[in-house]
């Protein structure tokens, strides 16, 4: 069963073949009892498609960051303002321990502070996995 996603019904849009929202229709059709659905009458769909056009692709996410935590100063760690990064604890603790997966933006942003906490960013984050997230073109 396909999760609750956005799709399109456009069957004569030029992009229908390459756009996942279509895709994700034709599916949520054979498999589902219900579906969310673009508003039809309010898309603008020109020879590129619309601005609701989005493709697989596939990124690498990490799982935890121990390790890097681990290269930084004692008497630094307490410095370093992870709350403007993952807006609390527990959402930190989690992510540290690799139970929430860390997105590419911001593992440049935990990166950033392990080198300005004098850590060594070198070491890498505790593993890493394939994520394949849908964006526009």
């Amino acid at each position: 069963m396909i999760k609750s996603t956005i799709s399109c019904p456009m069957a004569d849009c030029p992009k229908k073949d390459e756009c996942s929202r279509h895709s994700f229709y034709l599916k949520a059709l054979a498999e589902s009892e219900s579906l969310h659905i673009l508003n039809t009458t309010k898309l603008q769909v020109g020879p590129d498609g619309c601005q609701h056009f989005i493709v697989p692709m596939q990124e690498q996410w990490a799982c935890g960051f121990k390790r890097l935590c681990d290269t930084i100063p004692i008497g630094q760690a307490r410095n370093i303002k992870w709350s403007s990064i993952f807006g609390s604890d527990s959402t930190y603790y989690r992510t540290r321990r690799g139970e929430r997966l860390i997105a590419p933006d911001q593992q440049a942003k935990i990166l950033e502070c392990v080198r300005a906490a004098g850590g060594n960013p070198d070491v890498g984050f505790d593993r890493y996995t394939t994520v394949t997230v849908y964006k526009g073109k």
